[in-house]
């Protein structure tokens, strides 16, 4: 493999240069390492990189849950420029969707011109929430305008969520965390949904398992938020005031994939 052996710069350009079948030259070439996730020496090479060659543009993707969960191997810490992509936002669904003159009235707040066009916007955002930020998502929604096919979303909603659930298995170390077992993570999130569909949105524990604690869930879901399957913000008391002590702890994933609503913290008597 190209990465198994030395990562110096001089080695690895000819090599890629030779790979990719295009030469490579300083500041004209941009260098993509994908789903670098699956070699995690590609993402060590980022280091020789900035500092033997820092003429060369060089750009690594990969899914945060395979980059956050890779253990055993030498992450270049301080070397690189890192952005986060989230699912698309409300405006960004809309430009997907070809209504630019909504997102541009959106954008300019024009309040009183958005209040006219209450209705019209609020059909848009009811789409927003059904379909989700995912791109594939938006895009194969958008692909089925103006009748929107919304089987077809919901079959690739369900897809992709099973898809995260069968990634579970290979990035959980059993040596490092026993209490973050693919089990546990499975059952917390296959209970999202059904949880979120009851009146009383706060995540009960004793919902995911008969019996369930805190003890139990809590690391399986630090997991989630780790992996960005679930994002945590803290509880106000309002607008502006930052609540002590936090009494409720939301976890919102993207729109369209569900989430855990609102924890409350634990009285170790099965509920958070």
């Amino acid at each position: 493999m190209l990465f198994d052996a030395d990562l110096s710069v001089e080695r690895l350009i000819p090599a890629l240069s030779i790979e990719s079948g295009t030469r490579i030259t300083p500041e004209d070439t941009l260098v993509i390492f994908d789903e670098v996730q699956e070699v995690p020496r590609a993402m060590t090479s980022l280091k020789m990189f900035n500092e033997a060659a820092p003429e060369y543009d060089v750009l690594a993707t990969g899914s945060a849950l395979g980059i956050a969960m890779y253990l055993g191997f030498s992450f270049p810490v301080g070397k690189v420029s890192r952005l986060k992509l989230y699912p698309m936002s409300f405006v960004e669904f809309l430009y997907a969707c070809k209504k630019y003159a909504l997102a541009e009235m959106l954008e300019s707040k024009d309040f009183p011109l958005i209040n006219v066009m209450h209705d019209r916007g609020m059909t848009w955002l009811r789409y927003f929430m059904y379909t989700g930020g995912m791109p594939e998502i938006v895009e194969a929604f958008a692909s089925t305008l103006p009748n929107p096919d919304f089987t077809s979303v919901r079959k690739l909603q369900n897809s992709l969520v099973s898809d995260y659930r069968d990634d579970f298995s290979k990035h959980v170390d059993m040596r490092d965390s026993p209490a973050v077992t693919t089990l546990r993570l499975n059952q917390v999130w296959d209970s999202i949904p059904s949880q979120l569909a009851k009146e009383n949105k706060k995540f009960v524990y004793g919902v995911v398992r008969a019996g369930g604690r805190g003890k139990d869930f809590e690391s399986a879901i630090q997991w989630l938020v780790d992996a960005s399957l679930a994002l945590r913000a803290s509880a106000i008391a309002q607008a502006g005031t930052i609540a002590f002590p936090v009494t409720r702890i939301p976890l919102v994933p993207p729109p369209g994939i569900g989430r855990l609503d609102e924890v409350e913290p634990s009285n170790d008597q099965g509920q958070r």
